[in-house]
């Protein structure tokens, strides 16, 4: 959280490796983003991708559009679809945006996309 609360943006990538459907190994680079402004859930992101496509992701938006393009405000999700290959967006009710921790939403966000990081070490530390 050091680097939000300064303004900077968490920006990891790494790579990961996984068995294609021919159980052959191969490898992808993964990159998670983290921004905003602690002071104003508007605008704050936090996005997983998968060798440069967004697959995964939660904000706050004052104005989105929906997969079915129905114009929309406040807590969203953004989920890969392997079905039709395209990044689908959906209205979430998370919480009350005005009573919620910029902290709490970016550890809220990593759990609901089964994102896991060290908790003590000096990653975790320089991450949160």
């Amino acid at each position: 959280m050091k680097k939000l609360y300064a303004k900077e943006r968490v920006d990891e990538r790494g790579r990961h490796e996984v068995q294609d459907e021919n159980g052959e190994t191969v490898g992808v680079a993964t990159r998670l983003k983290i921004s905003g402004v602690p002071e104003a859930s508007e605008g704050w992101d936090v996005a997983f991708f998968v060798n440069n496509i967004r697959v995964d992701g939660f904000g706050y938006d004052a104005r989105f559009y929906d997969s079915d393009e129905n114009e929309r405000n406040g807590w969203h999700r953004h989920i890969w679809d392997d079905r039709t290959q395209t990044l689908n967006r959906t209205s979430v009710t998370l919480f009350d945006k005005d009573d919620l921790a910029f902290r709490d939403f970016v550890l809220w966000a990593l759990k609901e996309m089964n994102i896991f990081y060290p908790k003590d070490d000096d990653y975790a530390r320089s991450l949160f």
